[in-house]
C-alpha cells in the first residue's frame, strides 16, 4: 500500500509539472478517496492545491482544498473575518516577538512535531491563492505561521512565514524597516534549512512584495531572475513561471527597452504554455499589451485590446472568477494607457476604480507607481476643472510617495520630484516648479529611468508651453521625444509630434541645444503621423 501511494503521488507531481490537469486530478482522488491518514494524504493535497491555482487558476477551490486538509489536522480559520479579528492576531503575534532578535531567528530551536509540519506545509501552499482570492485570510494564515514558529520552533516553512510577514509589515502595517528584516530573516532560515525545493517561491516573494521598498529595481529585477533559474533546476515550474512573469513586470517599471520586454514577453507565454500555466499565463497579458500599444503595435493605445488579449473579454473573466488582483493589474495598465495618451477623463474613472488596489495588490511595486500616477491624473484634473477632490486626491497621493521615499523606497525619489513639481504647477512657482522637473530629469537619468525621464520631460514642456515660453517648450518636448524614441514608444512619440507639430517646427536647428538636436530630427507632416527628415 505504501508503494502505490507513493507512485500516485509520485504521478501526480510529474503530471502537474507537465501542466496535466486531467491526470492530476486523477491520480490525486485515488489518493484522496482512501481512508488513509491526513499525513499520508498530504502531499497529494498540496499537489492539488498547486493544480488548482497554476494550473486552472479556481483561487476559491484552492483554498477550499487546502482549508479541509487543514481541518483534518484540527486547524481551522473563522469564516467571517472582521478587523478586530486581525487586530486582535497582529497584536499577538506582536507580542509574541517582542524581546526577539530578529537576527537570532534563524538559530531558534527546530519545530518537531509532525502534524504541525504537515499542517505548516498546506499552509505555505496557500499562502499564494489566500493572497489573491481572499486577503483577509492570507493574513491569518500568516500570522499562525509566524506564531508557531516562535512558540513550537521553526522549519523550512517557517521561510515563508516570515517573507509574507514582513510583506504584512510593509504593505499593511507601513513599518518598511521592519518588514525587511524579518524578511531577510526568513531567507536566514532558508539558508539554514538547505531548502532548495522552497528557494525560488521564497525569493520570488522576498523580491515581489519585499525587496522593492528598499532596493533598486534593478536589483529587484535580478531576484526574480534567480529565482525563475533555481525553479527550473528544482521543479518549481509554477513558481518559476510566477517569477518569469514578474520579471517582464518590473522591467517595464524600471525603464528596460521596449523592443526587448516584448521580445521575452512572446517567449515567455510560449514558454507558459507549454507548461499550461493558465494563472501566469493571464497576469503577463496586460503587460504585453500594454508594451504592444505603446510601440504602435494596437489600433487604439488606449485600449489593452489586440493581438494579445481583449480587455474586456479579459475583465469579464476577472469578476466571474473573482480574480481582483488580476482586474487591478488590468485596470492599473489602462489607467497608465489613459494617463500616456491624455484620455483624462477615462484616466479619472479609472482612479476610482482601482482604489482597492492596496488590498488585492499589497505591497507589489504597483501600489506605489499607482499612486504616482494617481497623483498626476488628479492634478491634472484639478488644473482642468477646479474640483477640489481632485485637489485633495493629488496631495494625499503626493503625502503618500513622500512617507515611502523616507522610509527607504529609493526608487520613489524622482516620482516624489515630478510630483512636487506639479504641485508647484498648481501654486504657480513657476521657478520652483522648473527646479523639480530639472531635478527629477537628473535624478531618473542617473537611476536609469529612461521612461520616466520622458516623462518629466514631456510634462516641464507642456507647463513651459502653458506659460508662454515657447524656446524652453521645445527644449523640454524635444528632449521627451527623444526619451520615448530611445525606449522604443512609437506610439506615444507620434501622439507628441502631432500634438506639437506646429511648435516643433517653429525652431531651425541652429537654435536647439546640439546634445538634443542630434537625435531630435523628426517632425510631423500629417495627421496619420508619417514623418519626414529635416534637412
Amino acid at each position: 500500500a505504501s508503494l502505490s501511494l507513493d507512485i500516485f503521488t509520485t504521478l501526480a507531481k510529474a503530471e502537474f509539472c507537465n501542466g496535466n490537469v486531467t491526470e492530476v486530478g486523477k491520480y490525486v482522488d485515488k489518493i484522496l478517496n482512501q481512508n488513509l491518514p491526513i499525513k499520508e494524504k498530504a502531499d497529494a493535497f498540496c499537489v492539488k492545491i498547486s493544480s488548482c491555482i497554476f494550473l486552472e487558476g479556481e483561487f476559491a477551490n484552492g483554498m477550499d482544498v487546502g482549508l479541509k486538509a487543514l481541518l483534518l489536522l484540527g486547524v481551522e480559520f473563522p469564516k467571517k473575518i472582521t478587523k478586530l479579528t486581525h487586530a486582535r492576531e497582529i497584536i499577538k503575534t506582536k507580542y509574541m516577538l517582542k524581546g526577539l532578535c530578529i537576527d537570532g531567528l534563524s538559530h531558534h530551536p527546530t519545530m518537531e512535531d509532525e502534524n504541525r509540519l504537515i499542517a505548516m506545509n498546506i499552509m505555505d501552499r496557500l499562502t499564494l491563492s489566500a493572497y489573491a482570492a481572499n486577503p483577509y485570510l492570507f493574513v491569518l494564515i500568516v500570522l499562525k505561521m509566524v506564531q508557531w514558529s516562535v512558540s513550537y520552533g521553526v522549519s523550512k516553512y517557517s521561510s515563508m512565514a516570515f517573507v509574507c510577514y514582513g510583506l504584512l509589515l510593509c504593505g499593511v502595517m507601513s513599518d518598511i524597516e521592519g518588514g525587511d528584516k524579518f524578511a531577510k530573516a526568513g531567507l536566514s532560515i532558508l539558508e539554514r534549512f538547505g531548502a532548495n525545493d522552497m528557494e525560488s517561491k521564497v525569493l520570488f516573494m522576498y523580491a515581489g512584495f519585499v525587496s522593492h521598498w528598499t532596493e533598486p529595481g534593478h536589483l529587484t529585477y535580478k531576484y526574480f531572475l534567480r529565482a525563475y533559474e533555481v525553479g527550473m533546476q528544482t521543479g518549481n515550474i509554477d513558481w518559476a513561471m510566477f517569477s518569469l512573469r514578474t520579471s517582464n513586470n518590473t522591467a517595464l517599471m524600471i525603464g528596460k527597452p521596449l523592443a526587448c520586454i516584448e521580445k521575452e514577453c512572446k517567449s515567455c507565454i510560449e514558454l507558459m504554455h507549454e507548461y499550461k500555466q493558465k494563472m501566469t499565463t493571464n497576469l503577463l497579458r496586460p503587460v504585453w499589451q500594454f508594451v504592444l500599444n505603446l510601440m504602435g503595435e494596437s489600433d487604439d493605445p488606449k485600449v489593452l485590446s489586440g493581438s494579445v488579449m481583449q480587455q474586456e473579454e479579459l475583465m469579464k473573466n476577472c469578476n466571474q472568477n473573482e480574480f481582483r488582483a488580476l482586474r487591478n493589474v488590468t485596470l492599473f495598465y489602462r489607467l497608465w494607457a489613459a494617463f500616456c495618451f491624455e484620455d483624462f477623463d477615462l484616466a479619472g474613472k479609472l482612479v476610482w476604480d482601482i482604489q482597492d488596489i492596496n488590498q488585492t495588490n499589497r505591497s507589489t511595486t504597483l501600489v506605489w507607481r499607482c499612486a504616482f500616477l494617481e497623483g498626476l491624473v488628479a492634478y491634472t484634473l484639478f488644473q482642468r476643472n477646479k474640483s477640489y477632490k481632485w485637489k485633495a486626491h493629488a496631495t494625499k497621493k503626493t503625502s503618500k510617495v513622500r512617507e515611502w521615499l523616507k522610509k527607504g523606497t529609493v526608487d520613489c525619489n524622482h516620482l516624489l520630484l515630478i510630483l512636487e513639481a506639479e504641485m508647484a504647477v498648481l501654486k504657480g512657482e513657476k521657478v520652483l516648479a522648473k527646479q523639480k522637473y530639472d531635478a527629477a530629469i537628473t535624478t531618473s537619468a542617473r537611476a536609469g529611468f529612461i521612461h520616466d525621464r520622458a516623462l518629466a520631460n514631456e510634462r516641464a514642456g507642456e507647463y513651459m508651453l502653458e506659460s508662454g515660453d515657447k524656446y524652453l517648450a521645445f527644449h523640454y518636448l524635444s528632449s521627451a521625444i527623444q526619451f520615448y524614441s530611445k525606449w522604443g514608444a512609437k506610439a506615444k512619440v507620434e501622439h507628441l509630434l502631432y500634438k506639437h507639430q506646429n511648435l516643433l517646427s517653429e525652431y531651425p536647428t541652429s537654435v536647439i541645444d546640439k546634445r538634443i538636436e542630434r537625435r531630435q530630427t523628426w517632425i510631423i507632416s500629417n495627421r496619420r503621423g508619417s514623418f519626414i527628415r529635416l534637412n
